[in-house]
């Protein structure tokens, strides 16, 4: 689809034909010019079928398209490739998110204020008060802390999946993540390349009563925790190469000093077997530390040649919202 709207919402669903056509309906009744996108994501209810019925019966702006290949990220990564729009709203399918915040999380984009704005359920206390699932609340805060602390953020709810985005940063926001891991990858991919990051409190409510959350509180944690684990290794290779490198030069140190005043008082190495060990630590230890040297220099290198091309789109950005408004009068 190569037509340009102005905004577009993203729904990715996985069985939620309870909840669907509410969704949908509620946000077209919020933002009628919305071009609604229902991605169908390799569901086996008849999610897909009342998705359709109801954009045809009520007339509404959108589509929906299929990701065959199940999973969030692919879901979400679909749609981003698929769909061309000013601005992207992306929501659950699941009815817990209510579309009559979308206006106050669109307006601070809208302004060029900020390339992100994220829906925050805790601060309000909405979601602790509502969710009936309270380790996704402990878990959520638990790897937000952490987050937070590698990177010098100020994150609340890590994990809402109620945002709004420019087009700068959806097409130029590559997706690896497979599955709910994608709010994660995300806010690190925000933080890393220093996009402009805003979260607004939100009203949020409970599943309806025979929907299912397809969440797995301990497995889905910890695809989350390997994903930010990985993101920190490929964004922040120094921090994480470094202090592995400094724990082994550290051993080594603690462990040789006995051999070496052995070796000072008698001129002999009584333990062989721990003086090799102690020069592999060291030898590891420098390895390391200097992999994590090579890698910021790539990592410093690519993020300038990432931001000299944000320079280049600035200049470009009028000829696209240009496009789009001689599609507006065509």
């Amino acid at each position: 689809m190569c037509f340009f709207h102005k905004y577009a919402v993203i729904i990715p669903a996985y069985n939620e034909s309870i909840t669907i056509q509410k969704v949908i309906c509620d946000f077209a009744r919020v933002k009628p010019d919305a071009y609604i996108v229902v991605v169908n994501n390799a569901s086996t209810d008849d999610t897909q079928e009342k998705a359709c019925d109801v954009i045809k019966s009520q007339n509404i702006n959108g589509e929906v398209i299929n990701c065959p290949t199940k999973g969030k990220g692919y879901a979400v990564r679909h749609a981003f490739r698929t769909v061309q729009a000013e601005y992207y709203i992306m929501v659950d399918a699941d009815d817990t998110y209510l579309a009559d915040d979308l206006l106050n999380l669109l307006e601070p984009v809208e302004q060029g204020m900020y390339d992100c704005v994220i829906g925050d359920r805790l601060s309000n206390q909405m979601y602790q008060n509502t969710s009936t699932r309270q380790f996704h609340y402990i878990g959520n805060r638990g790897v937000s802390s952490l987050i937070n602390m590698f990177f010098k953020s100020n994150i609340v709810d890590l994990f809402s999946g109620y945002r709004v985005f420019s087009w700068e940063f959806v097409k130029h926001f590559p997706i690896v993540s497979k599955g709910f891991e994608l709010e994660t990858e995300m806010t690190l991919h925000m933080l890393t390349n220093h996009y402009r990051i805003c979260e607004l409190p939100i009203q949020y409510q409970d599943r309806p009563e025979g929907s299912e959350s397809k969440l797995n509180t301990f497995r889905d944690g910890f695809r989350v925790i390997r994903l930010m684990v990985s993101l920190i290794r490929l964004y922040y290779p120094l921090r994480f190469f470094s202090w592995m490198g400094f724990l082994f030069v550290s051993l080594g140190v603690f462990l040789g000093i006995p051999i070496i005043v052995d070796f000072i008082q008698t001129g002999l190495v009584p333990r062989v077997p721990t003086a090799i060990f102690v020069g592999m630590c060291e030898v590891i230890g420098f390895i390391l530390i200097a992999v994590g040297i090579i890698l910021d220099s790539i990592i410093k290198l690519n993020q300038r040649q990432t931001e000299l091309w944000r320079l280049h789109f600035s200049l470009d950005s009028q000829k696209i919202q240009n496009t789009f408004e001689k599609q507006l009068i065509k």
